[in-house]
Order: structure tokens, then sequence, then C-alpha cells
């Protein structure tokens, strides 16, 4: 079940995701790399976080609204994706909300349908490893990676596929040894395993990047157990493997962040939950002028046209989203600010600067208006009045943070 307690409207306070790493230091590269050399482009629709379930949860639903339209949402998505005909789908993890065999098999059965024609590529989240094991989960999705994998590690569901435009994708199951745990495990047979594939990536000229459902770098307002416990010898070991992009889900809202040490980066690229607004997926378009990330907008509406249903909600579905997510917010307001002594104005004030930062946000488009947000009067209303909770916290964290990088786009170059 979601973590409704943690999640907060499926911010990126959701789920607590300590993912503690087992101490294995990187050797050093005992031959020096050859320069990546791409045999063509690569396309790369992605995703994360999909929690689908068939029963629906009040609960949930009360934190993400849109969750009683899961199936729709995912439906939507998977049909977009397939018509785009990317060279491949790949989706980061917590694919089905409970772990329960039965939506795990309804999920299994919508990929299949989309992989017909488009290769579907997964690894498990948390959420996925709740209520069957491992060899359970590789059984239900062996068709969706694990049968095509260049190589697989035997200590975990991590696998490895090179693609045929000389693209190494690695997807790494950082999930608990715990079933159902929410803290992550990378074991350094599994670290062995992902320098021996980076190695072999160097000496070939082809281009690594990597995938996992928990995060591995700080963004913005992530608490400290939801990093990745030893995440300095992960990074230190990518950045040797020159991997300059990684991509994860876990948070549920998208966000962008870059690691620099010296010469060398890593860029993380989180994908946003696409069941909650702006109901988004990640497009990656790989090249020899390098890696280019956007977002795409699920067209639930014409989805629902094409099925020739009636539900106003979704005939109209931006507008049932957006008002949706708006009133999530207004309920958090009214909870954070019961007890605040307040005059009508000023509450006004803190309420508009809180909404817009929360959209500007998830839209991944909050260094677009951050200067203005910050000499907004009702954030200096918050600063001077504001109770001292995660949200005062948060919009401090967000708004004071000028070298955060736009969530909805970013160019890497190799």
């Amino acid at each position: 079940m979601l973590k409704i307690k943690i999640k907060l409207l499926g911010l990126a306070l959701c789920l607590t995701a300590c993912t503690a790493v087992r101490s294995a230091q990187p050797n050093p590269s005992p031959k020096p790399a050859l320069p990546i050399t791409l045999n063509g482009s690569l396309t790369l629709l992605c995703s994360s976080d999909l929690h689908y379930q068939s029963e629906r949860l009040q609960s949930q639903v009360s934190v993400v609204p849109q969750m009683i339209y899961n199936e729709a949402i995912t439906a939507a998505m998977l049909a977009q994706m397939q018509d785009a005909q990317p060279d491949r789908i790949i989706l980061t993890g917590d694919l089905v909300n409970q772990g329960d065999e039965q939506d795990h098999q309804k999920m299994a059965a919508m990929l299949r349908k989309v992989n017909e024609t488009v290769p579907v590529r997964v690894i498990p989240g948390n959420h996925d490893l709740a209520m069957v094991t491992r060899e359970e989960f590789a059984n239900l999705y062996h068709e969706f990676g694990y049968d095509q994998a260049y190589s697989r590690d035997p200590d975990s569901l991590s696998y490895a596929e090179l693609t045929d435009a000389g693209v190494l994708l690695v997807l790494l199951d950082t999930n608990s040894e715990r079933p159902g745990g929410s803290e992550g495990t990378l074991s350094d047979a599994t670290l062995k395993w992902l320098q021996d594939l980076g190695e072999q990536a160097r000496q070939s000229g082809w281009l690594m990047l990597t995938f996992s459902h928990h995060n591995l770098l700080d963004h913005t307002v992530t608490a400290s157990s939801d990093i990745v416990a030893a995440a300095d010898t992960v990074k230190v070991l990518l950045e040797q493997l020159n991997v300059k992009t990684h991509i994860s889900g876990h948070r549920h809202t998208g966000h962008i962040q870059t690691d620099t040490a010296g010469a060398q980066s890593l860029t993380e690229i989180v994908l946003p939950m696409p069941i909650a607004w702006p109901n988004t997926y990640g497009r990656i378009q790989i090249s020899m002028e390098g890696l280019d990330y956007t977002q795409e907008t699920i067209d639930v509406a014409a989805w629902a046209q094409t099925q020739g249903l009636a539900n106003p909600d979704l005939l109209d579905f931006p507008a049932y989203s957006v008002q949706a997510q708006r009133q999530v917010n207004q309920s958090t307001l009214d909870s954070t600010l019961k007890n605040a002594e307040l005059t009508p104005e000023q509450r006004q004030l803190m309420e508009e600067v809180f909404q817009r930062t929360m959209f500007s946000y998830r839209q991944g488009q909050l260094d677009q208006i951050r200067a203005e947000l910050l000499a907004h009067p009702g954030y200096q209303a918050w600063q001077a009045l504001g109770p001292d909770t995660i949200w005062k916290r948060w919009l401090q964290a967000l708004l004071t943070n000028e070298e955060q990088s736009p969530g909805d786009h970013i160019h890497v170059e190799y």
C-alpha cells in the first residue's frame, strides 16, 4: 500500500526509500576507455510508479484522487507510448500498488499487448515485491527484459540489454532483501557485476545508461532516509565507468539533479508518477550529440473518446486532474494553517504562494518563477507567521535553491 503518511500528496517526500548499499569500493579501470561510438539514435519512453491496483482504497484516493482512474490513465499512457513506436518502453518499478499476484498478472497482460509492437522493459520497485518473490516477479515479467538480457546479475533482478544502437541499458534492482521493504540494497556481488559490465562498455565504445527504482542523488527536499545509503560509492563507480545519466523513480514527482565532482558529473532524472498531475512520462532521445530528456503529457481525454467512454472526468481530464490536485493542495493548507493566527488577507497570500509553488514544482518549471515567488508577500508571511512544519521548510528549500535546474527537460553531453 502507498505510504500515505510519508508521501503527503505524492511529492518528493513520498515513500521511505533508505537504500542500503553494502560497501564495495570500485577498482581503478585497467584499460583506457574507447570513445563512445553509436550505431544510430535511440528513443526511449520511460515511466515509473504506475501503482496499478484493481481495488479502490479510499485512503489512497484521498491523497492522489486520480488513483480512482489509475487503470484508465495507465491504459492511455501505454497506448500513447505504443503509437509513438519508440525503440524501447522502460518502466522503473512500482508497476502495481499492493504487490499481489492478481494485479501483477493484469499488468503483465497490458504490457504483453504493447510488447507485440514495441519492446517493453521493466524492473521491480519496492511495492512490486511486497507479496511476490523475486523469482515469481521474474516469471511474471520474463518477456519484458529478462529473456532478452545481454547479462543478468545472479544476485538480484538486475540485468542489462545491449541495443543495436550501441547503448548498454543497465536496469538495477535496488530493492530490499526484506519482502516489500522500502529500503534498498546493492550487494557487493551486484556492484562487481555492474563494474564488469561497465568495463566491457568502456572497452567497446558503448554508451552505458543506468536505471533503478530508488534514487542515487539528493533532490532538494529529500529526507536523509530517502537517499541511497553509501551513494558516494555508487556515484564514484558510475563516474569511473563514464556513466553520465541515471534514471530512477520512487519520489512520485519528476525532478532532475546533477552531481559534479571535478571533471566528472552524474545527472539523475527522476521520472514522474503518471497518475498524479501533471500526468506525464519521460522521453529520452540519444544520439552522438548527447542525451535529451523531455516530458510528454498523457492524453487521457483522447483515449477516452476512442474507447467510447461517457465519463466527464475522463473526457475533460486536464481540467479534472488539475482541480483534483488543487483540492489536495487546499486540504494540506487547511490542515497546516488551521491553528495559525492569520488575517484573511495573510492566509489568502500564503495559500496563493503555496499553490503556485506546488503546481510549478510538479511541472518541473519552478525555476521560471522562483524569483517572483521569493518576492511574493505570501512567502514573507510563511517565513514570519507560518507554523514550523514540513511545508514551511519545503517552501524555503525549494525557493531558496537558485541552482536547481528545470525538472522537465535536460540535455546531457557525452
